[in-house]
C-alpha cells in the first residue's frame, strides 16, 4: 500500500491530534547551528514551528514553509504564546510563514538565497 504525502494527508495528520506546545527544537539543529552566525534559513516542512522559532530567537531570518495550513496556524500561535517579551526579542518580522507544496516547486518561482536549509523528515 502506497501513501501519498499530499496536502490532504498532512492536514488530516495535524487536525487529528492536538498541538504540541513547547516542543524543543531538533537536538541536531541545536548542535550544528548553535554557534553559527545568524543569517537566512529555510525551514522546509516546518510543522508546528519549533525550529523556526528557535532560529529566530537567535537572530536568524527564517522562511518557514509547510504544506499544511493547520501546522502553520499552530506555529504562529506557538510563537505568539511565548509572550510579548520573547516576541519583541525574536521580532515577528524574522519569521515568514509560507504555505507551499515544495514537491510542486517549478522554475520561475522567486528564489531567495539562504545560509542554512532545514529539511523535514517524513514522520507519519
Amino acid at each position: 500500500m502506497s501513501v501519498e504525502f499530499d496536502e490532504a494527508y498532512w492536514e488530516e495528520r495535524y487536525r487529528s491530534h492536538t498541538a504540541v506546545h513547547e516542543r524543543p527544537p531538533n537536538p541536531q539543529l541545536v548542535a550544528e547551528a548553535g554557534d553559527l552566525r545568524p543569517g537566512r534559513a529555510l525551514d522546509a516542512g516546518c510543522g508546528e514551528g519549533a525550529e523556526a522559532i528557535w532560529l529566530a530567537a537567535r537572530g536568524w531570518h527564517v522562511t518557514a514553509a509547510d504544506i499544511a495550513s493547520t501546522a502553520l496556524r499552530r506555529a504562529r500561535e506557538q510563537a505568539e504564546a511565548l509572550g510579548d517579551d520573547v516576541m519583541n526579542r525574536i521580532g515577528m518580522n524574522r519569521i515568514d510563514w509560507v504555505q507551499a507544496d515544495l514537491t510542486a516547486w517549478t522554475r520561475g518561482h522567486e528564489i531567495t538565497l539562504h545560509d542554512a536549509v532545514l529539511r523535514a523528515r517524513r514522520r507519519p
